[in-house]
């Protein structure tokens, strides 16, 4: 079980608002740049433990600008295979930023300081790896890509109150990021054909 699993939910409750973006001439690609920003302020106030208690609001903005990019780009007709590689690239930069500020922000372990990262791209990489063999995109949890800013949205309204809860939480990310590599390479092994 995924946050992607409600993912239609969550956009059905954006089509006025990507209806409105298309109307009034907002192209795709700005608001997956929209969505970047509000990473990288993210990151900066996670790495500079400033105003933390914003972090929550502006990833769900960036989950929000997600959702809406490819909703605008098939209203508008603009949808394309560059738009798609825009996206994912932005969806890596955005993981890297914010979780790159949040090492930054000294909170965690050092050993999750060092796993964090590379754990964390390839469990990215796992998620789309398999349309390059020819079989479909893999969403298995526990931690996907929302699954992971609401897990980071609800640290950064506790570490106020909670001063030490960086290692603890530091640690369920590696679990949670781990759990999530091996269902990946289990699901991707029983997709069809990609075995032989």
């Amino acid at each position: 079980m995924t946050l992607y699993q409600i993912k239609p939910r969550f956009q059905a409750r954006l089509w006025r608002l990507a209806v409105a973006l298309q109307c009034r001439n907002i192209h795709a690609d700005w608001i997956t740049a929209c969505g970047l920003g509000f990473a990288a302020v993210a990151g900066a106030l996670l790495a500079t433990n400033t105003w933390i208690w914003v972090v929550p609001v502006l990833l769900f903005a960036r989950i929000a600008c997600n959702a809406l990019d490819g909703l605008v780009a098939r209203l508008s007709g603009t949808a394309r295979p560059w738009g798609t590689i825009l996206n994912e690239t932005s969806d890596r930069l955005a993981d890297l930023l914010c979780f790159g500020g949040l090492i930054l922000s000294g909170a965690l372990p050092p050993l999750v300081e060092i796993a964090l990262l590379p754990l964390l791209l390839f469990v990215s990489y796992l998620g789309i790896v398999g349309i390059a063999a020819g079989g479909w995109r893999c969403y298995s949890g526990p931690l996907g890509k929302a699954d992971r800013m609401l897990l980071l949205g609800a640290y950064c309204l506790i570490a106020p109150f909670a001063p030490s809860a960086g290692p603890l939480f530091g640690w369920i990310l590696i679990g949670g990021l781990s759990i999530t590599a091996l269902n990946r390479l289990r699901s991707i092994a029983q997709q069809p054909g990609l075995l032989h």
